[in-house]
């Protein structure tokens, strides 16, 4: 599983180096992680899912053509995005900070 881009409050950001928490600037609310698996032997096969760890109840299916997570409207605290691949053990992806 790769992440290949970040945006934060629609503006594209550098990830966070691995480990690393994210922290967002007071008034920065909305944040969307584009990922990808690296199995390319059957690409239409490959299947996503994510979580919000801090705000979602469950998993959220992508499917195999979404691979972005999007959030918005974050209210302060503290959040891990966990996303998972072709029924890979879920990954965390990031750790955010909301002042």
């Amino acid at each position: 599983l790769v992440n290949s881009e970040l945006r934060v409050d629609g503006h594209e950001r550098p990830l966070p180096p691995d480990g690393s928490p994210l922290l967002l600037a007071p008034g920065e609310r909305a944040l969307s992680l584009a990922f990808a698996s690296l199995d390319y032997s059957q690409p239409g096969r490959n299947r996503y899912r994510y979580r919000l760890q801090g705000l979602d109840a469950g998993w959220t299916d992508a499917g195999a053509l979404s691979r972005t997570a999007t959030y918005t409207n974050l209210t302060p605290g503290r959040y891990t995005l966990q996303i998972a691949a072709n029924g890979e053990p879920q990954t965390t992806v990031l750790i955010l900070r909301l002042p």
